[in-house]
């Protein structure tokens, strides 16, 4: 039997464009809790996002920066805060869709592990699963456990 093969076609550039704002490292993280927060400076930024570094964060509110997503406003007591300009808020609700998707077709917090009863206890309890960090992020966020299952502290601000 001969199959014969297809064109491969790209996928359209508007797609790519606005995967690439929410693929990057942290980055729909980031945009959840500057929505959910309304404005933020660095430092509450960092904190509501632990354990992420500064590298990578600055890293990432430059490109939101650049690409006209989120805004840095120059305070009076010379520091800064960043918040989503309108092309940022229209993202928003895709954001809120996905976590929706996820929780309807399968999204569940991971099994706990049988401990090893050999294994060094971590003085960090937080850090023992993905789910342990989430929920450490969200309690930083001051959310509550409903909003931490969602994924992304999003409210119906915009």
């Amino acid at each position: 039997m001969h199959y014969e093969k297809l064109p491969i076609t790209p996928l359209p550039t508007p797609y790519m464009h606005g995967v690439s704002v929410i693929d990057g490292k942290w980055r729909s993280r980031i945009l959840a809790v500057i929505n959910y927060y309304t404005a933020l400076r660095y430092t509450e930024l960092r904190e509501a996002l632990r354990p992420i570094s500064d590298t990578v964060l600055a890293n990432q509110l430059r490109y939101l920066i650049d690409e006209d997503i989120i805004v840095k406003i120059e305070l009076n007591d010379a520091s800064v805060c960043y918040s989503l300009t309108e092309k940022g808020k229209g993202i928003i609700p895709v954001l809120r869709m996905l976590a929706q998707w996820s929780q309807q077709w399968g999204y569940s917090e991971p099994k706990p592990e049988a401990p090893d009863p050999k294994a060094r206890i971590p003085s960090n309890p937080f850090r023992t699963s993905l789910a342990g960090a989430r929920r450490a992020n969200m309690m930083f966020a001051g959310l509550d456990d409903a909003e931490a299952l969602q994924g992304f502290p999003l409210t119906e601000q915009d």
